[in-house]
């Protein structure tokens, strides 16, 4: 929980037609942890016996470490420059993804 004055705060809900979307983070990261599970389960379950054929195990923990290094990461910059360039919107995109 944050208590920010309303000059502070860059709601959800207010995106407007023509305004421009930028990510402050690569897209991908769930892809990489569902990958690092998928191949540390008990007895390599059925989505890493088709991802093995694709990928190395060392590419697996490449992209773990990238996707741990990404969310480990502030978005301190991202923020303060919302607020500069005045931004209608913002929100993320964990779980949901882009449509």
């Amino acid at each position: 929980t944050s208590i920010v004055t309303e000059d502070e705060f860059v709601p959800s809900d207010g995106a407007q037609v023509g305004d421009v979307m930028v990510l402050t983070k690569p897209l991908g990261t769930q892809v990489a942890v569902n990958v690092h599970q998928w191949k540390n389960s008990p007895n390599h379950n059925r989505h890493w016996e088709q991802c093995k054929d694709i990928i190395t195990d060392e590419q697996a923990e490449d992209m773990m470490h990238t996707a741990v290094c990404s969310m480990a990461r502030l978005n301190r910059n991202g923020g303060r420059l919302m607020l500069k360039y005045k931004a209608h919107a913002c929100t993320d995109v964990t779980g949901f993804g882009i449509l």
